[in-house]
Parts: C-alpha cells; sequence; structure tokens
C-alpha cells in the first residue's frame, strides 16, 4: 500500500481530468500561486472527479489580515480549558459541591428561613420589581451553565440588568444597590450551591485573563454571600415579626400581651363565646333591631372579652409563630383548637417545625396535636422541618411521636428526605435514614433521593442505609436473648433497669441518642419533665386544691402530669447496659448529668460485658467537669473495679491525664490497687515512663503510708 504513494503522477485520474478537461485551473493556480491537492491512486475513481471536487481539492491563499487580527497561544488554552469544563462539569460541580457542602448547607438554612424577607426590609425600592423578575430569570439559569465563560457571562448579564434599569427609572444605580438586588436575588432563587459556584469561578480559572469587570461581578457576588451570613442580616431577620392582620380592634390590644407573655393579664379577661351571644339572639342570623342592637352592645365592650372564636384561634397560631409557651398553654386550657389550620393550611405545629421552636413543637405534641396534618401544598410539619434545616425539630417529631409519616410526598410528591438531601443538610438526611425513610420513593419528576444529593456524603449515607438490613428486631431478640446476660447479672443490683417491653426498648435508644446530642429539651421530654416557669393562677378557685371543671379551666396546667405515664425510669438501661448517665458521662453532657443526678440517677451502675461505671466513661474519655461531677454527689465509688479489674484511676493514668488523676487522688483512689493482670496505675505510670503522673502517684502513697504510720503509732500510746 505504501508503494502507492510514490507513484506516477501522470497516471493518477484525477490529475489526468485536470490536464485534459481543465487545463485552465492549472494555468491560473501557476499564476496566483494556488496549491492543487491530488489524492493518492484509488482514492477516487476517473467517474466520481467532478468540477466541484477538483474546485475542494485546491488551497486558495487569503488576503493578509489587519494588524489587530491575530490569534495566540491563550485563545487555544481558553478553549481546551472550556472544552474540558464543559466535559467534566457535571463531575466537577459535584465534588465542589461535597468540598463546600457545609457552608452551603448553612447558608441553605439561613436562605430557607428568611423567606418572609421583603424589598423594604433591604432598602430597596419599589421601581426595581420589575428589573429584579427580569435579572432573577436570568441567575436562575446558573446551574445549567458548566464552563467559567458561561458563568461568568451569566453573572455580567444579571449585572448589567441591574445597571440598565438606571435608566429607566432616572436614577444612578450604585454599588449598595446593586450589593441589595442580590442579596434579594440569592435568598429568592431555588440554588442550593451558592458558594459552590464561587468557588468554581475563583479557583477554576486557569487560562483566561480576568476583566475588571469580570473581577467585578464575582466581587459582588461574593460580598453578597458573606452579607447573607453576617451579623447585620440576623438583626434584619430577628426584626421581622409576623403580624395578624384582622380588622378587630382587640387583635391590637391582645397582641401586645402575646408578644411580652403577660399571661396574667389574659387571665383576668373573661371568656365569651360565640354562642353566648347567639343565646341573647332570636337565632344566629337574625337582623331584626333587639338582635342588632345585641351584637353592638358586645362589640362596644371588646376590651373587656376575649373574642372567642376564629380569631382567638389565630391567637394560638400567633403565639407559636412567637414562641410563647405560656400563652399556648393558656390558650390551650381555654379549648382552643390544637389543630386549628390557617388559610394556607397551616396549624400551630406547622410554624413551630419551620421556624424550629423546639419546646413549642414538643409542648405541642404532647398536647396531641396531630402529627400529619399537611398544608395547602401537603406538607407535613416533618416536610417543613426538613426544608428548613430544623435538626432538633425533625428529631423531636421522630423520637417523641411514633406515628409520624417518613415517606409521604408533598404536591410535588418531594418526601422530607428528598427535601433536606436537596438542600445539603447532612444531619437530618442521617436521622431520616436511621428513622426507616425510603431512598426508593420517587417524586412526580422521577427523581429519587440519589438524583437529587448535591453531595458525596449524602450519597454515601443514602447507600449506606440502603445496602444494610433494618437490624432493629435482631437486636430486639439479641437483647431478649438469656445468652447475653447471665442470671446473676440479671439479679445483680449493680446494672441499670431492663426495659419489659419493645417500647421500652426503643424509648431508652431515643433517650440516649438525646443524650448523644445534647438535645436537652427532648432529654427532659423522655424523662417526664415539662416547663416548670408556667405559674398557677388561683384567683378565682373554690379552694387551692380544687379540681372541678371551673377551676381547671382558670389554671394553667404543668403537662408533666400528662406525661409521666410515658416517661422513662432514670435508670433504665439498652442492650448493652448503658444508662443516661452512661451515656452522659461519656459525652460530657454536664448539664444534662446533673438533672440525672437529680433525679435519682445511680451513679456507680455498671454496664453488662465490660462492668463499666459513669466514672469510668468519663476517665476514659477525660471528661474532667463529668469527673467533679459524679465525686461531688458523694456516692460514687472511686475503685470501683471493670471487667478487667481496672479502676478509673487506672484508665485516667493510661490517657496520662494529671489534672484527673489529682481530682480522684483528692477523692481517695488508691493507686496500689491492682487489676486482674497484676497492673496497678502506678506501675504502669512507671513502666510507661509517665514521669509526671508516676511522681504524682508515688507522693500520694507515702502520704498515706505516712499517715497510716501516725495513727498506728497512736492506737500503741493507748
Amino acid at each position: 500500500m505504501w508503494s502507492q504513494y510514490d507513484e506516477n503522477l501522470s497516471a493518477n485520474p484525477f490529475f489526468k481530468e485536470i490536464h485534459e478537461n481543465h487545463s485552465d485551473i492549472i494555468e491560473e493556480s501557476s499564476i496566483k500561486s494556488w496549491i492543487i491537492c491530488v489524492p493518492r491512486n484509488g482514492t477516487l475513481d476517473a467517474s466520481e472527479v467532478t468540477a466541484d471536487i477538483i474546485l475542494d481539492h485546491i488551497l486558495v491563499f487569503s488576503e493578509e489580515c489587519n494588524d489587530n487580527h491575530y490569534f495566540t497561544l491563550n485563545n487555544l488554552k481558553v478553549a481546551v480549558e472550556a472544552y474540558m469544563q464543559y466535559c467534566l462539569g457535571r463531575k466537577l460541580m459535584f465534588s465542589i459541591n461535597t468540598v463546600t457542602h457545609q457552608k452551603d448547607g448553612y447558608l441553605n438554612k439561613i436562605i430557607r428561613n428568611s423567606s418572609d424577607i421583603q424589598y423594604q426590609h433591604l432598602g430597596i425600592e419599589n421601581y426595581f420589581s420589575d428589573v429584579i423578575l427580569t435579572a432573577k430569570s436570568k441567575l436562575n439559569q446558573i446551574n445549567s451553565y458548566w464552563t467559567i465563560l458561561d458563568k461568568t457571562e451569566c453573572l455580567k448579564k444579571t449585572l448589567s440588568i441591574i445597571f440598565e434599569s438606571g435608566k429607566n427609572v432616572k436614577s444612578y444605580i450604585t454599588s449598595d444597590n446593586v450589593l441589595q438586588i442580590l442579596v434579594f436575588l440569592i435568598l429568592k432563587l431555588n440554588v442550593n450551591n451558592w458558594f459552590s459556584n464561587l468557588t468554581y469561578l475563583k479557583e477554576f480559572q486557569f487560562s483566561i485573563e480576568n476583566s475588571d469587570q469580570t473581577e467585578f461581578c464575582i466581587s459582588s457576588f461574593e460580598a453578597a454571600l458573606e452579607f447573607i451570613r453576617s451579623s447585620e442580616f440576623w438583626d434584619i431577620k430577628n426584626n421581622l415579626h409576623g403580624h395578624l392582620e384582622s380588622g378587630e380592634i382587640a387583635i391590637n390590644f391582645l397582641e401586645k400581651h402575646i408578644k411580652s407573655g403577660d399571661t396574667k393579664t389574659l387571665a383576668s379577661l373573661p371568656i365569651m363565646s360565640k354562642n353566648e351571644i347567639d343565646q341573647d339572639m332570636c337565632h344566629p342570623l337574625c337582623a331584626c333591631i333587639n338582635c342588632q342592637n345585641i351584637i353592638q352592645q358586645k362589640s362596644d365592650s371588646f376590651d373587656s372579652f376575649i373574642p372567642f372564636g376564629e380569631i382567638t384561634q389565630h391567637f394560638l397560631i400567633f403565639a407559636a409563630c412567637l414562641g410563647k409557651c405560656e400563652v399556648l398553654e393558656f390558650l390551650l386550657n381555654r379549648g382552643v383548637d390544637i389543630n386549628f389550620s390557617d388559610c394556607f393550611g397551616k396549624t400551630s405545629l406547622h410554624y413551630a417545625a419551620s421556624r424550629g421552636l423546639q419546646n413549642v413543637l414538643l409542648l405541642l405534641i404532647n398536647r396531641k396535636a396531630n402529627v400529619n396534618l399537611t398544608d395547602n401544598e401537603k406538607n407535613t410539619p416533618l416536610h417543613l422541618a426538613s426544608l428548613n434545616g430544623h435538626e432538633n425539630c425533625a428529631k423531636a417529631l421522630l423520637y417523641s411521636s411514633p406515628d409520624v409519616e417518613l415517606n409521604i410526598g408533598n404536591s410535588f410528591g418531594d418526601t422530607p428526605l428528598i427535601l433536606a438531601s436537596r438542600w445539603g443538610y447532612c444531619d437530618i438526611v442521617k436521622i431520616l435514614l436511621e428513622n426507616g425513610a425510603s431512598v426508593i420513593v420517587k417524586n412526580k419528576r422521577n427523581q429519587t433521593v440519589f438524583e437529587v444529593a448535591p453531595n458525596f456524603y449524602i450519597v454515601r449515607l443514602c447507600e449506606k442505609y440502603s445496602a444494610r438490613q433494618y437490624k432493629k428486631t435482631d437486636k430486639i431478640i439479641e437483647f431478649s436473648n438469656i445468652s447475653l446476660v447471665t442470671s446473676q447479672q440479671d439479679n445483680c443490683k449493680s446494672h441499670g433497669i431492663r426495659p419489659k417491653s419493645t417500647d421500652q426498648f426503643k424509648k431508652i435508644e431515643l433517650l440516649l441518642k438525646s443524650i448523644e446530642n445534647n438535645d436537652f429539651p427532648l432529654t427532659c421530654f423522655y424523662l417526664g419533665y415539662g416547663n416548670n416557669n408556667i405559674q398557677t393562677v388561683d384567683g378565682n378557685k373554690c379552694h387551692p386544691l380544687c379540681v372541678c371543671d371551673k377551676c381547671k379551666n382558670e389554671q394553667f396546667d404543668d403537662y408533666k402530669d400528662d406525661n409521666t405515664h410515658a416517661s422513662i425510669n432514670v435508670n433504665m438501661c439498652d442492650a448493652s447496659g448503658y444508662t443516661p448517665l452512661h451515656t452522659a458521662a461519656k459525652f460530657g453532657r454536664t448539664e444534662i448529668l446533673r438533672l440525672l443526678l437529680d433525679s435519682g440517677a445511680l451513679p456507680n451502675v455498671k454496664t453488662f460485658k465490660t462492668l463499666y461505671t459513669p466514672l469510668h466513661l468519663a476517665c476514659i474519655e477525660e471528661r474532667i467537669q463529668i469527673v467533679r461531677e459524679l465525686l461531688k454527689c458523694g456516692e460514687c465509688r472511686v475503685d470501683e473495679q471493670d471487667a478487667k479489674g481496672n479502676t478509673p484511676l487506672y484508665y485516667t493514668c493510661a490517657k496520662g491525664n494529671t489534672k484527673i488523676a489529682e481530682i480522684l487522688l483528692s477523692n481517695g483512689a488508691d493507686c496500689n490497687k491492682k487489676n486482674f493482670a497484676g497492673e496497678s496505675a502506678l506501675t504502669h505510670s512507671e513502666e510507661n515512663m509517665q514521669f509526671g503522673i508516676f511522681r504524682l502517684l508515688k507522693n500520694n502513697a507515702q502520704s498515706w503510708l505516712q499517715k497510716d504510720t501516725e495513727v498506728s503509732s497512736t492506737n500503741n500510746l493507748f
């Protein structure tokens, strides 16, 4: 084949056709220095050579370009870079999302909880409204581009729309106006990876030389994101207070007392229900003169009663939005419907979940609020808690109410798991998966949680929980298996109380998890403690201890009594023998540990297999404050041994913690007490060359020896 390249040109059919029938082309080529490209023999048949094909094989020199028209190697670099970004864009953005997932998750939570912000809150004039709509549609396309050039161009066009608005309104556009509008656009767009886009624009430009305009666009974009995370924006957010709009004059009068939580004033106002007014009328719809006078008289005295009806029902939502638990208790005790919904279909529980008010949420759940009611968009309270990133409320809903629907979809078919995944809330995703959320449910766009997950961590969580089997049943069977715990351990008083039912086993697991997460309100809820700040109004009671229907309605009942039947014994343990005190000691939850000790938790209770006491765990995890609190209670045995015979002091020496060692020694710890391997804390520190602790232990041992000698000599004298 290669020999055909060195051929006789006169025998080539292409050249023969030109030479015989197109001699004018040969002459013109010689005059104008054209180049005729002759294909090798066998490429074309003689019948295929036409005039058009001949002209296609002639290279004609173009006229010389102007001096300002030239190409450099940078153009090639930009082209290659843009091509690579386009090919790798999706995977590259996914990787950047993974790196910036914490920043994006925090920003998304702020954005989702700032939906009430309007133009005036950011100082934007109303005449920018049309401009904002146009700029919003342009900036919303930023995630549809994969290259730096396209994303930068998207920002440029967005800012140019804002600057051009100054010509229409005949006013100047300042950089402050640009920042305000950019902040508003970011808050109102459903983009879940703003910091990822910023990182991409700043860190992945290698060949493009940024102009001043490009630098200004990126800097403005970054400034807007940082402003949303700043304390100044936080102040703007906190100054937003929702007001109930109504024509009733009594609304303004009562709003003030609800905001301040003034239940005494509210309690002093007698309630007049609509039924009481209707009883004096001919019939509820009567419009005679006599009935009109009755209505007028009642309306004139608005400041002497609370109008019981839809207005009062709205006050329940208003108090829930403000987090006023005392007012909620007052209204609920007066018979207000706890499941009342407003024009958006939202109940008090919806608002508490969407605003992250865990105390209000727990109160409403305890008062038997329906946790599965949906609003006009088919969102349950769990949907709203997951959408707005309120981990504490999601935990409260899942741990406090066994009836919560995990896999129900809203009007778009999105489950709480899909919403939490889309906005990058890893902690909420983990909680939902632990409680049985399905990863195979699809929304109305036919998307599963894997397709909406923005980063690797969420995908890995979903894969982990979808691959493994649900082991809770196995744990229960394993727990009930008598071979795990010997009869001697069952009868031993040093262990915690074993759950007697599957329900108790689930509850103790939830309690230990809430302690691990340092969720104090949820821990109190499981232990049966309510709000102790609610005062009782005894004004018109028959006598202080009266519990008749009349007096019941006039007092604020602490909801602790309603929950005591469902509370957990403070010394109950899980399958491994861990009690709440063990968990609090292990994770350093000082406040919870004090509550447990005050509630009667046993400080020397042991786990089943390892025989750890809470003091053992506190020393192993080096929790100094926990060690102090345990020893302060007076009943804690400082030299208690575990399954290996090790004392808390032994583990402290193994960790090399001098401060805890001093505390233990000052409380009478024995440094010479040996474990089952014949090793004491003193010998361990000496063998491992822990000279500081060894010196401390040796001095302590000598001081005790000296005291024993003095005591024995004194006894000999007598």
